[in-house]
This record gives C-alpha cells, sequence and structure tokens, in this order.
C-alpha cells in the first residue's frame, strides 16, 4: 500500500495535469476536444465520476471546447487519440488501462505533437 504522502502527490500531480489540458482545450478553436476517460479496474470506484464529468463538460460549454467521456478502453488507438487535445483520467484507478499497449499508444501519441 503506498504512503499517504505518494498518494497526496499522485492526487496534486493529476489535478494539475487536469488544469493544464483544460486551459490548453480551452485555449483552442470550438472544435477542439477533450477526452474525459473514466475506467476503473478492480477495487474502490469513486461515486462521484458523473458529477465530475458533468462538471468538465460544463467547462467545455463555458470555454468552447468538446467533451467525450466514457470508460471504453477501445478508445486508445492512435486515430481516435489524434482527434482530442487533452486526455483527462477522471477519478479512474490503477487499472485504466486495460493493456500495456493502449498506454503507449497514448504515450506516444501525446509526446509527437
Amino acid at each position: 500500500m503506498p504512503d499517504i504522502s505518494s498518494v497526496t502527490r499522485r492526487g496534486f500531480l493529476a489535478g494539475t495535469a487536469l488544469q493544464v489540458s483544460l486551459a490548453a482545450a480551452s485555449a483552442q478553436p470550438a472544435a477542439s476536444r477533450i477526452l474525459v476517460y473514466t475506467r476503473n479496474g478492480k477495487g474502490y470506484v469513486h461515486d462521484n465520476i458523473a458529477s465530475s464529468v458533468a462538471a468538465i463538460r460544463k467547462m467545455g460549454s463555458e470555454n468552447s471546447f468538446a467533451v467525450d467521456a466514457g470508460d471504453d478502453p477501445a478508445v486508445f488507438t492512435d486515430a481516435t487519440l489524434k482527434t482530442y487535445k487533452a486526455v483527462v483520467f477522471s477519478n479512474s484507478n490503477n487499472e485504466a488501462f486495460t493493456s500495456d499497449g493502449a498506454m503507449r499508444r497514448l504515450c506516444s501519441t501525446t509526446t509527437t505533437r
């Protein structure tokens, strides 16, 4: 089990990444889209996922970016990921990916832009 400082650090980093991603997306033209990915594997599942998606959708409507949300890991293809300006992992746990390939595709897509 991770110690509380590493959990707090990860939470801070995730929150910071969300703010940076949303700021970058909102600075883009109205055709900008972000993906809010909410998949959870085994273990704890947050009960506020629907509320977090609703809040991000509200931010999108107020800042001219579209929001797609879901928990289907099939979205992690090169072609699909290239359609998004940002990917937000909202309340997901350590089993957000179903394969190492999906994680590699996300990493390679985001680092080549």
